[in-house]
């Protein structure tokens, strides 16, 4: 449901609040890929300091995070359809950001393979609930350009991740 502030004198969703909904979830989004491909830019020290594998290494890149995002982000499309999609994605933000900050904490390779478990359940969340708290605060007509707007999330994640990962293994 919209605060009363977020609505104009015709109880439609203020454009500027709404634009504004579309800029976090943006920065969200920006956080969540730079915190997700960040690991490809650590992958020889990160070799080097746990002894892993390349098996292990293509292991925590991939089924880690990704398997348990997608099957994990079906039920929370659920949840986001009966519960406050903007807890949901506030209690997914704070496990990724935990999970992430673990991730770098990490001693050993099994510490980090849960830790990019989580990182992939955390994300998980804010998808399919920025998706429907997008169409709350738009016109149908205006949709195709807010979800455009959040998406640029993942190429400027992913590039600051490169920048970001190549001055952390430099």
């Amino acid at each position: 449901m919209l605060q009363n502030s977020a609505r104009s004198a015709t109880g439609s969703p203020s454009p500027v609040y709404s634009w504004y909904v579309v800029c976090m979830l943006t920065l969200l989004y920006i956080i969540s890929f730079l915190d997700r491909t960040v690991i490809s830019m650590v992958i020889d020290p990160l070799k080097e300091d746990l002894q892993v594998t390349d098996t292990q290494v293509s292991l925590l890149s991939g089924l880690a995070f990704a398997l348990f995002y997608s099957v994990v982000g079906i039920p929370m499309g659920r949840l986001a359809d009966r519960r406050s999609r903007r807890w949901i994605i506030g209690i997914g933000a704070t496990l990724w950001s935990v999970m992430a900050s673990l991730c770098g904490l990490a001693q050993t390779y099994a510490q980090l393979f849960v830790a990019r478990v989580g990182l992939g359940v955390g994300e998980a969340t804010l998808m399919p609930s920025a998706f429907s708290l997008i169409s709350d605060y738009f016109p149908r007509k205006k949709l195709p350009l807010a979800y455009a707007v959040m998406m640029l999330g993942a190429p400027i994640g992913s590039g600051l991740a490169f920048i970001i990962g190549g001055i952390i293994a430099s």
